[in-house]
């Protein structure tokens, strides 16, 4: 299909260096989804990048970033970013303790 790349890298090392290299050239915006996110180099890429006036937009999923500190991404918010945490997992397994409780 015209416009479309798909790229198979073969460690986490390289997969890690490519998402550093797209974030470093985003002019107009980025848009990230991330399961586990701990990565301190790519947080701070984006910091950059939101305060040089590209949209930056993050969404993390809240059980697999549990436990992840506040202050880990108060520097992207602060920095224009925008920050979405995603309960959607969380909240099927909630729902779905509360109907084995509910149908013992």
């Amino acid at each position: 299909m015209p416009g479309n790349q798909v790229d198979l890298l073969p460690s986490p090392a390289a997969i890690q260096q490519a998402c550093l290299q797209l974030v470093r050239e985003a002019e107009h915006h980025l848009h990230l989804l991330f399961y586990i996110w701990s990565d301190d180099c790519i947080r701070d890429l984006l910091i950059e990048k939101a305060t040089q006036g590209v949209q930056v937009r993050v969404l993390v999923d809240a059980l697999g970033s549990f436990g992840l500190p506040g202050e880990f991404l108060g520097g992207l918010i602060k920095g224009g970013g925008t920050l979405v945490e995603s309960t959607f997992l969380t909240n099927c397994l909630s729902l779905s303790l509360l109907g084995s409780l509910l149908f013992i």
